[in-house]
């Protein structure tokens, strides 16, 4: 599914991709050490493999891979979206910064509030929070139909963390990670 925001058409659900645009397979099923050593894109399904998974998702199904990656999608290491065979679907990108701010002051963030990198504005994470999935009563309006899900991530140490309580995108430029719980 896509969501028009601003001038820009957007993904409304998270990457699902296990192979690259030309369709050599992105790595996937690594081990914890493999994960933090490995030197290639990588792929996994949250909770996948291990028993190094944090869940507070409200539902407590994080960590069981069939629920999340019907739910989540799929997480990548940077590698991944780096790779020149392209992590997104033919005629996709990962989006820049540049075009995250975009979309942010489209929503209505100040020109000065763009120009921060890491947590940046005032309720535009929330405009893209959905309605369900947040811990403590931390849902969103998700009032432009982007459907940002604490989906969590696969740190460094390869454990899994935050479904529930945070979502985390990738720039292509990886000038700046941009956070939809920004406004928390």
């Amino acid at each position: 599914e896509t969501v028009q925001i601003g001038g820009q058409c957007w993904f409304a659900e998270n990457l699902r991709s296990d192979v690259y645009q030309n369709g050599d397979a992105i790595n996937s099923g690594l081990s914890t050490a493999s994960w933090q050593t490995t030197a290639f894109g990588a792929t996994a399904v949250y909770g996948q493999g291990s028993s190094q998974c944090t869940d507070n998702d409200p539902g407590d199904q994080a960590c069981d891979e069939n629920w999340a990656i019907a739910e989540y999608g799929r997480v990548y290491n940077f590698l991944a979206v780096d790779d020149e065979r392209g992590l997104c679907p033919q005629g996709w990108h990962v989006p820049t910064d540049e075009e995250f701010q975009q979309m942010e002051g489209a929503l209505g963030m100040s020109a000065e509030e763009l120009s921060a990198e890491g947590y940046r504005g005032t309720n535009q994470g929330d405009m893209l929070k959905t309605q369900f999935g947040w811990f403590s009563n931390g849902n969103g309006t998700n009032e432009v139909g982007f459907n940002g899900e604490a989906s969590g991530f696969r740190g460094q140490s390869a454990s899994f963390l935050g479904a529930g309580v945070e979502c985390n995108w990738w720039t292509a430029d990886a000038a700046g990670v941009f956070d939809g719980d920004e406004d928390a």
